[in-house]
């Protein structure tokens, strides 16, 4: 299915408001959809279940998008929200969501 691809790029043309966001975002998806296809060579093992390596991969990416063009605006905040708030996301994993958004943000400095 091309769900990572769908998600992917409504994420990215959120995040970065232009074609590009929308290719990077769906270039991550299908990285995604082929990982859930068993296609990647080797699985890292850092003990991490598919369900979080991917928890982990869409909020340091978002921050990463976020911070593309130089600042995080309030706009992409609320964006990162939002997800977080659909996920219903509380507490502790949504203190690891905002890390792994900052972890991205830092990453492209």
């Amino acid at each position: 299915m091309a769900w990572g691809k769908i998600i992917g790029g409504i994420l990215g043309l959120l995040l970065i408001k232009n074609i590009i966001g929308l290719l990077v975002g769906i270039w991550i998806g299908h990285q995604f959809d082929k990982g859930m296809r068993g296609q990647f060579k080797r699985v890292p093992d850092d003990g991490l279940t598919m369900q979080q390596r991917f928890f982990k991969a869409t909020f340091t990416v978002m921050g990463y998008i976020a911070k593309l063009d130089g600042t995080v605006t309030r706009h992409e905040i609320e964006i990162a929200e939002a997800v977080m708030a659909h996920l219903q996301l509380t507490g502790e994993k949504r203190k690891e969501a905002i890390g792994f958004f900052n972890e991205g943000k830092s990453a492209s400095e």
